[in-house]
């Protein structure tokens, strides 16, 4: 999860960078009547956003209108990748406190709301201080779980992940509280942090309380936690002694703290700064399975460890604050602090921190002077707004040791109201904010937008090709495809010899020539930055016979292939008629099939007469026709006898002379054969049948 939280406004959607331009691929605006905050922001596999916020009056999202309930009502928008809006959804509290949320692997999205009084959403009403709602990727609601206190003082600050795919949420509590079954309490009138680990069905499966009644109060309490494979990372802002358990213990401070715990809530460390003359203010930290990053803001000097930065005008005290970097390994240690001023005064905060897969840094700044990135400096424009606060955001690329790649001055009216950023794991850059119509006579009318950014990047790794994995020589129409893969602008295709086929999209129609040879079937996505990682599918063939050449004489029907016949009439398969040959017993229309396989070929009808103008059927008596052995032949002299089985099989031959005959068949199974009776160009195919 690539999760900032941000505190910012903007009245710009582009920015200039000093190595790369950054403009941002689409933006949309939410528009209202009155104001709205979009406040949260979470992205799926997909990339598609769902945003959190809340509105006054009406919201206008797409071809949705929502219209609020009261003073002020909670909406969540799912947004698609390219900025279309697909759905919708309205809670309605009486005064709504916070909110986030977040995405599982599957694209479910999890929503909590903490709220006072209480809270409608579809026709329900919740009571509790906060709900924690699940939707499917469609917007239908899967469930829903409720914490509830005596006071109206808990808040959920955070959902989060951990590596079993439970759900972490937590947040602040006063006295007691309650989810499902389970209950802990704390001080009265101390507040009190909690972390509540779920099942993805929405079952309470623990509540772990930091902090206690003997404890002094938490200023702020539980900000934030980040998840990863080894544990989770948790921000506090407190001022008080804390024991986190397993010996770790920190002695009265006041600000932020930074505490490890691992995957059995064991806590393994903590950090934290406690010189009230050199105040720092941790605003985000993002943390992943290589380190934890940090930015917010210092006064004249800050160290951590053997890091260490001071500001030029050391001395100003409040003057001389300035936007920090930090990043900690998993033990808690620095590996690296930096700060982005020049020698002049500046006021700044960090806002938001994150990192992609490669582990370079995005961190967003706001300040109203010079900030010095690399060999190139941003000016703001030296205004500190006496409502907003500082008026300039830029937004920088750093490496994996904190020297910048690029950076953007995006524009003044940046001010410490709530928005949100995100940064998938190859760089794409999502957030959301609003803007203020006109800062001078400060208007009430705010409206939020919506803005993404690609990142200078290969494109992501293919997905699985489906298509058939055996095919036959000299077939055409096969298709294979894959979806689409994000940051693509076109798809490179590898056939195996005597393939053939062209295309550039998601899919392929190939044709396979007579003698290709098996192999993989390759696809590559490409833009202008490189290739992802190529998918592929392996294909047998086989192959197709020719096709079979269908002949008739003297009753008889014969193919052209040596083996794998199979005979059909106007009905259908004929049943055991696999030989080369067919002898046909009633006029029709025949063909065979050839078969290799899987793959196999078929001759064109041909049409069968089954007659003797010279010799037939009334003129020759074969009787008892069915047999138990012996039958008896008239009116055939001077002809040749042949016998096949059902298969067309030649098992007895004999040549007669009198106008009558005797033929044993006693060494016969049991079954249907044909006799064919040849005399001087006369010829007749009668069917006998031995029956014991």
């Amino acid at each position: 999860m690539r999760k900032i939280l941000l505190f910012f406004m903007m009245a710009v959607l582009y920015c200039n960078s000093f190595t790369q331009e950054m403009s941002w691929d689409w933006s949309a605006s939410l528009s209202s009547n009155s104001e709205n905050y979009a406040n949260k922001i979470a992205i799926d596999q997909q990339q598609n956003m769902f945003i959190l916020g809340c509105f006054q009056d009406t919201l206008i999202t797409g071809t949705d209108t929502l219209l609020s309930i009261g003073t002020q009502s909670v909406y969540i928008i799912k947004i698609g990748y390219s900025g279309n809006f697909l759905w919708s959804k309205k809670m309605s509290p009486e005064t709504f406190s916070y909110g986030s949320l977040d995405v599982d692997a599957d694209g479910n999205l999890y929503c909590g709301i903490s709220f006072w009084g209480s809270l409608v959403f579809d026709e329900t009403t919740y009571t509790g201080n906060a709900v924690l709602l699940k939707f499917s990727p469609e917007g239908d609601l899967i469930w829903t779980n409720e914490i509830s206190s005596s006071t109206e003082s808990t808040n959920l600050k955070k959902i989060t992940f951990n590596n079993a795919g439970n759900i972490f949420i937590g947040g602040t509590f006063e006295n007691d509280i309650q989810m499902d079954t389970i209950s802990r309490t704390g001080g009265v009138m101390r507040l009190i942090s909690y972390l509540i680990e779920m099942d993805t069905a929405g079952n309470a499966m623990g509540i772990k309380i930091i902090g206690d009644e003997d404890w002094e109060a938490m200023v702020g309490g539980l900000v934030d936690i980040e998840a990863d494979d080894e544990g989770y990372t948790v921000l506090f802002h407190t001022t008080g002694n804390y024991d986190y358990g397993n010996g770790v213990v920190t002695p009265s401070c006041y600000g932020p703290v930074i505490v490890r715990f691992n995957n059995e809530q064991v806590c393994q460390w903590a950090t934290y700064q406690n010189d009230f003359a050199n105040f720092v203010d941790i605003v985000d930290f993002y943390a992943d399975n290589s380190g934890i990053y940090l930015t917010g803001v210092y006064l004249e000097s800050f160290s951590v460890d053997t890091c260490s930065i001071t500001h030029p005008l050391a001395g100003l005290g409040a003057n001389a604050a300035a936007p920090f970097v930090l990043k900690l390994n998993q033990e808690g240690h620095c590996l690296w602090l930096k700060s982005y001023i020049d020698d002049d005064e500046l006021s700044g905060f960090g806002y938001g921190i994150s990192a992609d897969n490669d582990k370079n840094i995005y961190v967003m700044i706001a300040f109203n002077d010079t900030a010095v990135l690399g060999e190139d400096t941003l000016i703001g424009n030296g205004i500190i707004s006496d409502v907003f606060g500082y008026d300039d955001i830029l937004i920088c690329k750093l490496d994996s040791l904190g020297v910048p790649v690029w950076a953007g001055n995006c524009g003044d009216m940046a001010g410490r109201n709530t928005g949100s950023i995100y940064t998938s794991e190859l760089g794409d850059v999502f957030f959301v904010g609003y803007s203020i119509e006109n800062i001078e006579i400060k208007a009430e009318i705010k409206n939020s937008f919506i803005a993404k950014k690609n990142n200078t990047y290969p494109p992501y790794p293919a997905g699985p090709v489906s298509g058939p994995t055996e095919l036959c020589s000299n077939t055409e129409g096969n298709v294979f495809e894959i979806s689409y893969v994000f940051n693509t602008d076109y798809y490179s295709w590898e056939l195996p010899a005597g393939f053939a086929g062209t295309s550039d999209g998601t899919s392929i129609i190939v044709t396979v020539e007579p003698g290709a040879e098996s192999g993989y079937i390759i696809v590559t996505p490409v833009n202008s930055n490189g290739t992802g990682e190529p998918s592929q599918i392996y294909v047998t063939v086989t192959e197709t016979p020719e096709v079979p050449v269908v002949t008739f004489s003297d009753g008889t029907l014969y193919s052209s292939a040596a083996s794998g016949n199979q005979w059909y009439n106007s009905e259908g398969i004929i049943e055991g008629a696999t030989g080369d040959s067919y002898i046909p017993l009633v006029s029709d229309l025949y063909y065979v099939v050839v078969s290799n396989g899987s793959c196999s070929a078929s001759s064109i009808d041909i049409d069968v007469t089954v007659s003797s103008p010279e010799l037939t059927k009334n003129s020759i008596r074969i009787f008892p026709n069915p047999t138990n052995g012996i039958i008896h032949i008239t009116n055939a002299e001077n002809s040749r006898i042949e016998i096949r089985n059902i298969i067309g099989a030649v098992i007895m031959t004999k040549t007669i002379s009198g106008s009558n005959n005797t033929i044993d068949l006693s060494g016969f199974a049991e079954g249907t054969y044909l006799m064919k009776i040849t005399s001087s160009n006369k010829v007749i195919t009668k069917k006998v049948v031995v029956s014991k």
